[in-house]
């Protein structure tokens, strides 16, 4: 716990830090409370080396490319298109507001992109199922309606019982049949399943704006950092300035899309010196339960579960 007193602004100030977050209070009560939620390692691995089940593999190499394009897309779509956090003081309340504006509309080639590695992700699945059944009954012919199946509730599957299946090996069908009942992978595929089908009638859409999530840098009182980066707790000398704590984000704050015009996206109470800052990516609107969600991150963590599933099932269904 840091504590000083405000000095002109009246009151006492003290910052808490622990474990979870960042607590500032005046005169003994909170003003604020921030928390820090590290954000999951995302890495997609290289390529998976060549095994039984090629066509799922390209399939999935091919959503790989796709998503790099996209990064490429979305990264040059905001360097173009420059965000740009505006504070003014609001005069009733004293509050320091951070509005946001800048973001022009989505690109319309995100659509395109975002179509093509739905459909390699999706129908990665189904290749996976067909490539079972030809190695099941030794040939390269047609696998009739083989395909993966997903249903909308994560409930395990009855072996025997899904024609889809029909014709794969006893134990990659059970593989499938296991997995459907696990609601972390169930969930992401549904939603994958759903945007796939949505891309077919072209219904797939994208918000006009961009999606904000703010990072706070909180000033502790009475502490301030040297040219040297030793801490000075009398004043801040000579070269001295403010030392800022990470406060991690609002607990009350939630991602807000930005358009043209300026919109507040934070509020400094008075008396507090806090660095805001924002970061904007292009969300799903409207599709297929994954809402608000930020592509990029979300259609990753899809190949990172389609990776996964070919994996599993090689590992545990063909041996």
């Amino acid at each position: 716990m840091s504590s000083a007193d405000s000095g002109g602004t009246g009151g006492f100030f003290a910052v808490n830090v622990d474990g979870e977050g960042t607590a500032l209070y005046r005169d003994g009560e909170l003003v604020r409370a921030y928390e820090r939620k590290p954000l999951p390692a995302r890495r997609l691995r290289r390529p998976l080396p060549d095994g039984p089940l090629h066509n799922p593999r390209r399939k999935l190499a091919r959503a790989l490319k796709h998503i790099h394009e996209l990064d490429d897309t979305i990264g040059s779509h905001f360097e173009t298109n420059p965000v740009e956090l505006v504070t003014e003081e609001d005069s009733q309340t004293g509050e320091t507001v951070v509005s946001i504006s800048g973001a022009s509309e989505v690109p319309k080639d995100i659509g395109v992109i975002v179509g093509d590695i739905v459909h390699n992700l999706r129908f990665g699945l189904d290749n996976l199922v067909c490539d079972l059944v030809r190695l099941e009954s030794n040939s390269t012919g047609n696998t009739g309606n083989s395909n993966f199946p997903i249903h909308s509730k994560a409930k395990r599957l009855s072996v025997g019982k899904e024609a889809k299946l029909r014709g794969t090996p006893n134990k990659a069908e059970k593989c499938i049949c296991s997995l459907h009942g696990r609601g972390s992978w169930h969930r992401p595929m549904n939603a994958l399943h759903r945007l796939s089908t949505m891309d077919r009638h072209n219904r797939i859409t994208f918000v006009n704006q961009a999606v904000v999530s703010v990072q706070t840098m909180v000033q502790v009182p009475g502490m301030f950092q040297g040219p040297d980066g030793n801490i000075r707790l009398l004043g801040p000398g000579p070269g001295g300035k403010p030392f800022y704590q990470p406060g991690g984000s609002p607990r009350a704050f939630e991602p807000i899309a930005i358009t043209n015009t300026l919109v507040p996206i934070h509020r400094i109470p008075e008396g507090f010196n806090e660095q805001v800052s924002a970061k904007v990516s292009v969300a799903f609107d409207q599709s297929g339960g994954v809402d608000g969600a930020p592509i990029l991150e979300t259609l990753r963590d899809f190949a990172l579960i389609v990776e996964w599933t070919i994996g599993i099932i090689e590992r545990q269904g063909l041996n």
